[in-house]
């Protein structure tokens, strides 16, 4: 970069000048480049960071609802199986007859529920 000397004496303005003011202006340009670089590389950095937030979200989501899904799957099959046999006992008479097998059996139908939903709330919460 030079100088305008144009209309100035000679005496003010000699060859060193004139290199300290190209080398000072050298060293600022390097420095504007570098914190130019900087900052694309700080644009950079962030816009690959949101990117890949974003595709763990949207995967998260995703998982989430497939597992939600099996979820409402399977404590609906529990609850038909449940309501299938309270119905078999009524049809066959045997509330009487067997009733701490049936009870054991929905016992088991409960808590097979109960584990079904704490499985999806510790997902859920992951």
């Amino acid at each position: 970069m030079s100088t305008n000397t144009e209309g100035l004496d000679d005496e003010y303005f000699t060859d060193d000048d004139e290199e300290y003011t190209s080398s000072q202006s050298s060293e600022s340009d390097e420095s504007q480049t570098e914190e130019i670089n900087a900052d694309n590389y700080n644009e950079v950095i962030a816009s690959i960071k949101e990117r890949v937030i974003d595709r763990i979200s949207r995967i998260h989501s995703n998982e989430q609802s497939k597992l939600y899904e099996k979820y409402i799957q399977a404590t609906n099959l529990f609850s038909n199986e449940k309501e299938l046999l309270l119905d078999d006992m009524q049809l066959y008479d045997l509330g009487i007859l067997q009733k701490d097998k049936v009870f054991q059996t929905l016992k088991c139908f409960s808590s097979s529920i109960k584990d079904l939903n704490q499985m999806f709330e510790d997902k859920a919460t992951f």
